[in-house]
């Protein structure tokens, strides 16, 4: 596949996802900013700092949470994207019924693609958390949903030295901002 048909088919992955999203009325914490600008953050948080050229990685960041949070079949996404893409985004995704603990064993259990993008997601998780001051983050209050990011972050962090260097850091300033 050309290059260009590969930034094609990531463009049409974000658009896809960001509609299916906006569906379901989907934003982030602060109920105003559209879900979207989550997934293109995570994708530019992993090109820019993470260095990652990888196409079913960035196309799996854009798509990472269609399976838990919409109605789309993971079928269809490997229909339009192939099987590795749907591989990454179900390493990804977190059912409904599963405990946080089960899943960080599904994070531990996971390929480095799944991790790097782990790692950019709770970066931006982590920054949008101290952008905008929410009182409940995740449905937890900011310290509850910090203090686990530390798992994540050990559990990801040979999979990119730059994300994981990166997310330390976020998590030590959310904890010293709220503490305070």
């Amino acid at each position: 596949m050309t290059e260009y048909k590969k930034i094609d088919l990531l463009a049409k992955a974000l658009t896809f996802a960001i509609l299916e999203h906006h569906k379901n009325g989907q934003t982030r914490e602060d109920n105003l900013t559209p879900y979207g600008e989550h997934l293109a953050r995570v994708i530019e948080k992993l090109r820019v700092i993470g260095g990652v050229s990888d196409y079913n990685i960035l196309i799996a960041a854009a798509l990472h949470d269609i399976l838990e949070d919409t109605d789309v079949p993971k079928e269809l996404l490997e229909e339009h994207y192939g099987p590795e893409v749907v591989y990454l985004v179900e390493g990804m995704t977190k059912k409904p019924e599963q405990s946080k603990e089960n899943y960080l064993e599904q994070m531990n259990k996971a390929g480095d693609g799944v991790k790097v993008i782990k790692l950019a997601d709770k970066l931006d998780n982590i920054q949008d958390l101290m952008r905008l001051k929410t009182k409940t983050f995740g449905d937890m209050p900011p310290l509850e949903y910090i203090k686990p990011s530390y798992q994540t972050l050990e559990t990801c962090r040979s999979s990119n030295a730059a994300l994981a260097v990166e997310l330390e850091i976020a998590l030590k300033q959310a904890e010293e901002m709220f503490a305070a």
